[in-house]
């Protein structure tokens, strides 16, 4: 709920656990201040913090261990039943850029336990928008203006624990969300967040449209949980489409669509028909047909390497006779023909299905009529289950559900690294149950004797478990001298380097920044005999190779502050050293016990990273690097503050999603 002349009768979000998601936004433009009147109407203490705005200290609304006074902490909760003025600054600094949409997307939520919070449903949009643009109130850019939050609720996590998994959107499942309506041929801007407690990856596709998005044309929006989005469509086609798959709605009259322009006689004489024959069939398909069969026979316990697909094959006519390919193209594989066409042409498919069971063709990204679409819908909400959704058009229906340099042309490292004990810091609340572990990791000394480390100093001290900066200019070499002070073997492999069999590394032009507004390109460099196992062990650093003239004859940046921080879940149980003692047991993993060595942390560090120093206005660099699994994926945020990324100054970022190998 928000205040209006301090009475709290007039609601306009949804904050608050009982009444979830009614998709009123709060909406800024450029040199606003917004002063939000925050009550908590709940049972438990509370917050409301948003991403991308600027503020003080006493309006951040986030509770951690931060040095602030008591005075300063009142935002970090608010009681049940106690009031909070929070004041938010839309800086120019924060608003859309040159590139950017007339709105960014971003999100506001209570932050005194995130995870609960958020699974007790609070949460809400925020847009910024550019300065004199009257989107906030009348958007005039668009006919339609949208907020759609993909999210997985985990009802276990909640302050009130009824234990289910909700795949929704806008916190409606299995096809419920009541009806947002547009008209065929409007022009709509979607703001689309996506928010889960855990790592997970939300695609949004338009059956039959294609979206706009940092002025690219798509066919889906690619979303992580904590990220969000702003893009645009001109609707095309009338009917009912779908999203994603598996809801249907009513189709309600939005009354006739406007007139579409009329293409000249130039245009509809450049138009052309291409005519497609395509047939599915069932053909038994060999994955390793280099390998022999003796190897990778299909017996009773192996997998084998044949297997009966089903494949889109193209023929000359209708016929079904004469394949187009005699032979088919090797570097196709088991892909289906390529579908070519410029923009206006129409595209004819005569499709043949000769295999056992029903199939179809849907294109994505490009216009169909209704008879051609090629998607099945259901029938009824009977067994829906995650994110789901369908549109009509006319009208527009959604519901849905990662050292020491000797310089001048060559660089010199004299390194690395005697195993030793690192200490994972736990200094807030719930600590693990463990947070001391063996580890080996990168570390310079002063020469090739490796009796001297070499310190790097305050400058150096947020890196952590990580190893030391490797800095260079393109065109530079870098030597690197390593020795293996560990009691196992190891190496030193270097991300995105040319190198020759040696220890030498050649930075090249393409190791370097692509782009004239790019000042450093980062790379990572590990142990590379087993990299899974190495760099669970501790075994990684940063390289970071910048333009001429940007790194001085100590081999430190010019005029820039710079951090690198590494995102990664460290999981004991996959580390060299870690004592099997500590394992869980066989009974334990069945029952889905989590595990007590999985460490989440930044440069290894879980709670409270030291070394972050900055002063206002400086000019700082960030080396975001992820190099997790598959589950690893990081959404960036810094409270308080936008930023840029390197290439992309005319986009402003208010979060960064970083997936593994990023």
């Amino acid at each position: 709920r928000e205040e209006k002349e301090n009475k709290y009768s007039f609601q306009v979000s949804f904050l608050y656990l009982i009444i979830l998601f009614k998709i009123i936004y709060q909406c800024a433009l450029m040199g606003d201040i917004l002063l939000i009147y925050f009550k908590n109407f709940a049972t438990q203490p509370v917050s409301i913090h948003p991403q991308s705005a600027v503020y003080n200290k006493w309006s951040e609304g986030s509770s951690y261990s931060d040095g602030t006074f008591d005075m300063e902490r009142l935002d970090d909760a608010v009681p049940p039943g106690q009031s909070f003025k929070y004041v938010w600054n839309i800086t120019a600094e924060i608003g859309p850029k040159k590139a950017d949409p007339p709105c960014l997307t971003y999100a506001y939520y209570s932050h005194v336990n995130m995870v609960r919070d958020f699974n007790s449903g609070l949460i809400g949009a925020l847009l910024i928008c550019k300065e004199g643009n009257k989107m906030c109130k009348e958007a005039k850019l668009f006919n339609r203006e949208y907020v759609l939050m993909f999210s997985v609720f985990d009802e276990s996590k909640n302050w009130y624990k009824k234990p289910s998994l909700q795949y929704t959107i806008n916190g409606f499942a299995n096809g419920t969300l009541p009806d947002v309506q547009a008209c065929a041929y409007d022009h709509i801007s979607w703001h689309l967040i996506g928010m889960s407690s855990s790592p997970e990856i939300f695609s949004v596709h338009f059956n039959g449209q294609t979206l706009e998005q940092n002025h690219y044309k798509v066919s889906t929006i690619n979303l992580v949980g904590g990220a969000s989005v702003t893009a645009n469509m001109s609707v095309s086609r009338t009917g009912k489409w779908l999203i994603s798959s598996l809801v249907a709605k009513h189709l309600q009259d939005c009354g006739n669509p406007d007139t579409l322009r009329k293409l000249s006689i130039k245009e509809l004489r450049m138009i052309k028909s291409w005519e497609y024959f395509i047939a599915a069939e069932e053909i038994t398909w060999d994955y390793a047909p280099e390998i022999p069969s003796s190897y990778l026979d299909n017996f009773s316990n192996f997998i084998g390497k044949k297997y009966k697909k089903a494949v889109f094959r193209q023929y000359k006519d209708s016929s079904f006779t004469k394949p187009t390919y005699a032979i088919w193209p090797k570097e196709r594989g088991i892909l289906g023909p390529v579908i070519r066409a410029e923009v206006r042409d129409t595209i004819s498919i005569v499709f043949k299905n000769r295999a056992s069971r029903p199939y179809s063709i849907y294109v994505h990204g490009v216009s169909v009529s209704k008879d051609a679409e090629g998607a099945v819908y259901p029938s009824d909400h009977k067994g829906w289950l995650g994110i789901i959704s369908t549109f009509p058009l006319c009208c527009f229906l959604i519901t849905c559900a990662c050292l020491i340099y000797n310089i001048c042309k060559f660089l010199k490292i004299h390194s690395f690294s005697p195993l030793q004990i690192f200490h994972i810091l736990s200094q807030v609340r719930s600590r693990p149950a463990k947070t001391t572990f063996k580890k080996a990791i990168f570390r310079s000394y002063l020469d090739d004797t490796f009796q001297t480390p070499s310190t790097g100093g305050e400058y150096e001290k947020h890196l952590g478990i990580l190893g030391p900066i490797i800095r260079a200019e393109v065109d530079d070499v870098i030597q690197v001298q390593f020795r293996n002070l560990a009691s196992r073997p190891y190496s030193l492999h270097a991300h995105g380097l040319l190198y020759e069999k040696s220890s030498e590394g050649r930075i090249t032009k393409r190791s370097g920044p692509t782009d004239n507004t790019e000042i450093c390109k980062s790379w990572a460099y590990y142990s590379g005999v087993n990299p899974e196992k190495d760099i669970h062990s501790g075994l990684i650093g940063p390289i970071l190779i910048c333009q001429k003239g940007m790194i001085d004859n100590y081999n430190w940046p010019i005029d820039i502050r710079e951090f690198v921080l590494f995102f990664m879940v460290f999981d004991e149980e996959r580390s060299w050293y870690f004592e099997k003692s500590d394992k869980r047991t066989h009974a334990e993993k069945l029952i889905g016990v989590q595990s007590l060595n999985l460490q989440y942390s930044i440069n290894g560090i879980p709670y409270q990273l030291q070394g972050l120093k900055m002063y206002k206005d400086e000019n700082v660099h960030w080396h975001l690097l992820n190099m997790g699994g598959p589950k690893d994926i990081h959404v960036v945020n810094f409270h308080g503050q936008t930023f840029i990324e390197e290439g992309r100054e005319d986009n402003q970022l208010g979060v960064l999603p970083l997936l593994p190998g990023k």
